[in-house]
Formats: structure tokens, sequence, C-alpha cells
């Protein structure tokens, strides 16, 4: 169902791109260029989808398993509630505010090459004679080559943002752990409730933790395709102009 509503969600991004561009006046549609215009119409609706609305869906989802599961704790035993948040919601934050910049940035860059790569490949295609004719054809592919080696170390550092969060998040929370093991063992008085509740904590933790990768990743990954929205919006004012 949700894979359907998203691809409908595609189709209609691009038929909005091509109506919007083909309405243009005459002096802008000739500024932007046709590989921006290719980009714009067939890459950024797929951009948007995979990046924000699913990103979107992501999110709201595990936010309503994260209420569930909180309201639960809070019912059964609020100092668990307690530790919980003192010991995820922080890493959590920072985890968010040290990626969500760099990620923009990357999904900005890779939005900039983009539309270069397309237009040096469709001059080395389709002007594939006269190129060879003029020994240029070497010059436009270790440009394609260097433009497409920096998309590519962009795409890996996403991919690394985005396992970041979980090994973030599982590393504090066994920390929070070994933390209240080691205090029930220092002050062996309380270490009875101590240890249960180290139990009920890893059990928690374990159940919350990967609800909150999920989410925090959809955060990144919003912030990393933010670039897909402002395209969508450009342009519309010049329509009606």
């Amino acid at each position: 169902m949700q894979a359907r509503f998203t691809a409908k969600i595609g189709i209609s991004i691009v038929k909005t791109q091509l109506n919007k561009y083909l309405h243009l006046p005459f002096w802008y549609f000739n500024d932007c260029g046709s590989a921006n215009l290719i980009n714009s119409t067939l890459s950024i609706p797929i951009a948007y989808v995979n990046g924000i609305v699913r990103s979107l869906f992501a999110f709201f989802s595990e936010i309503a398993v994260i209420t569930i599961i909180i309201i639960g704790i809070l019912l059964y035993k609020p100092l668990l509630l307690g530790l919980l948040a003192i010991v995820l919601v922080p890493t959590a934050i920072f985890t968010y505010r040290a990626l969500r910049s760099r990620s923009q940035k990357i999904g900005d860059r890779i939005n900039e090459l983009r539309p270069i790569s397309y237009g040096i490949i469709s001059d080395l295609f389709n002007g594939f004679a006269e190129l060879k004719l003029a020994n240029k054809q070497q010059r436009f592919r270790d440009e394609l080559i260097i433009k497409q080696t920096e998309v590519q170390n962009l795409d890996a550092e996403a991919y690394l943002f985005s396992l970041l969060p979980s090994r973030l998040i599982e590393m504090v929370a066994i920390i929070g752990v070994l933390t209240i093991f080691l205090y029930a063992i220092f002050f062996p008085s309380a270490s009875t409730n101590l240890i249960a509740l180290v139990g009920l904590f890893a059990a928690a933790a374990y159940r919350l933790m990967p609800s909150m990768n999920r989410m925090l990743t959809s955060l990144v990954q919003l912030k990393q395709f933010q670039f897909s929205v402002d395209d969508l919006e450009s342009y519309r004012d010049a329509i009606y102009n």
C-alpha cells in the first residue's frame, strides 16, 4: 500500500515538474540548460520520494511505536523512563546535531554534480563524431570520472552517516547498563533492586533503540534530501510573471 502510494506521488511530481518547465517563459527555460531540466524532471522526484516522503513515513511510524512503549514504561515503572531519557535522549539530540549540517551539504553537492555529469555525458554521446575528430573525448571522459568520483565518495559518506546513529545509541545504552551494574556492585545494599532495574533497562533499551535509530536516520535523510524540496519550489513564481 505504501509503495503504491509513494509511486503515485512520484509520478505526480514528474507531471508537475514537466508542466512547470513547459510553461516557463523562454528566457527562463533557456537559462536552465537541458542537463538541469532533465535532472529536475526525472531525478528530483525520485530523490523527493526516497528521501522526504518515505523518511516522513518512517519517522512518524517510529514516533507511534516509541509513544506506546513510553506510555507502557511510565505506567509500569516511571524511574526506568527517567533513566532511559537521561541516557538516550541527549545521545539522539547530539547525534542529530552533529550530522544534520554535513548531511545537507552532501545532498546539495550531489545535486550540483548530477546535472554537470548529465551535461558531460550528453556531450560525449551526442557529439561523439565531433569530439573524436577534435581528439577531445579523453578530456570529457576524465572530467566525467572526476565528477563521478566525488559523487561516489559523498554517497559513501552519506551511507556512513546512516549507520552512525545506531552505533552511537547502542554504545551509550551499553554504557548505561554497565553504570547501573557497577553501582550495584559498589553499593551492595541496593543491589537487589538495581539488578532488577538493570534487566528492565536493558529490555526497554533493546526495544527502543531500533525505533530511535530509524527515527534519527529519517531525520538525517530529511536534511540530506532538502535540496529536492528547494528544487520543486524553484521557478514556480516565474510561470505566473
